[in-house]
């Protein structure tokens, strides 16, 4: 769930802000399809969501493939705890991730 969700003051009937926490999701769901695990570790609920408050999210890999570096470039974007600076669905499809590595080459 979205920090926004969980701590109140989302209006759910805009529509902004409501894309934006799917942003949030999504960002979560790739993070535990690459890594195996959730991107904001907490022993706790109050625990987990004083991570996620802190932003702290990080990424222990070494040696990365210009494609994963991107990947992690994309996620750092979509898993920001602020909505009003997290990237939108629009700049998030237009990333470099998505159109240089999915891209079509044309024969």
């Amino acid at each position: 769930m979205a920090p926004e969700r969980i701590l109140g003051g989302l209006d759910l009937k805009q529509e902004k802000s409501t894309c934006k926490s799917d942003i949030w999701s999504l960002g979560v769901i790739i993070y535990f399809l690459v890594f195996g695990s959730l991107p904001f570790k907490g022993t706790s609920v109050s625990k987990l969501i004083k991570c996620i408050q802190k932003n702290k999210l990080t990424f222990e890999m070494r040696g990365v493939s210009p494609s994963v570096s991107l990947l992690l470039d994309l996620l750092s974007k979509m898993l920001v705890t602020q909505p009003d600076q997290r990237i939108d669905a629009a700049n998030a499809l237009n990333h470099k991730f998505l159109t240089t590595s999915f891209a079509i080459k044309e024969t």
